[in-house]
Parts: C-alpha cells; structure tokens; sequence
C-alpha cells in the first residue's frame, strides 16, 4: 500500500483520481483456487479506500466477477484493467499469470505507471522496457 501512496505523491496524482488494477483475489494462487477468505487483496482494498481511491478494477481468472464487486472493485478482464490505469498490483501467484503476455498490456498503462509485481512472476527487465512504467516488488 505504500509503494501506491508513495507513487502517487511522487507523481502528483491524487489517490481519488488514480486508477488501481488489481490481478488476484483468490487466498492463493497454488493450488489454483477461487477461495478469497483471508485473502490479503481484500486488505489491500480497504486500505486503498481509506486513502481515498475510488477507481478500483479486479480480475482473478477463478474468482466470479460477482465476488469481486463485493470485495470492493470493478470486475474486469486484464485488457479493460490494463486501459489507461496508473498501478498495477499482482496479489497472487495463480500459474495461469505466467503464460500472459505483459509487454502489450503494460503499454495500455498511462505513463508513468506503476507495476508492482508481489510475486515477482514477471521480468523486472521485461517489464522495465515499456518506457514509462516503474516495476517494484514486495522487497524493493
């Protein structure tokens, strides 16, 4: 959460006004599962609300759209997540996310744009390409 308020402030966006996508809503991803008890995106999303966003998108490829609305966000698929959104926040580690491919998607972002990674499933290098667009981890 606070790599999110730290990108905003350093970019002089406004967390009301900052789109926020969130991949994984799922508890885990391995085994895959739709299970979102105790999930950590639901702690993520609150905190996001309390500083004041509002343009919250979710996509989790075994959690229904239904659930994720509940939760908090939009649901979406990842090219409507991906649309002109300032921060991307991968919160599970599903398998299936290894076979997207980042590259087309991240050049959907606004610019700059933040890509944080909690399982560092994608290339910070591959990531890093896309010019605009920052890549953190958990770790740094």
């Amino acid at each position: 959460m606070k790599k999110i308020v730290d990108f905003c402030k350093s970019t002089g966006k406004k967390p009301a006004e900052t789109k926020v996508f969130i991949i994984g809503f799922a508890f885990k991803g391995r085994p895959e599962t739709s299970d979102t008890r105790f999930s950590p995106t639901i702690d993520l999303i609150k905190l996001l609300k309390q500083a004041g966003a509002k343009k919250l998108f979710g996509y989790d490829p075994f959690v229904p759209g239904a659930e994720i609305k509940r939760l908090g966000a939009i649901a979406c698929d990842l090219k409507r997540g991906f649309e002109k959104t300032d921060c991307v926040v991968v919160m599970n580690n599903h398998e299936s996310y290894a076979k997207i491919n980042i590259r087309p998607l991240l050049n959907r972002m606004k610019k700059p744009g933040l890509f944080l990674d909690s399982w560092h499933i994608f290339s910070k290098e591959t990531v890093m390409r896309v010019k605009g667009i920052v890549y953190k981890g958990l770790s740094g």
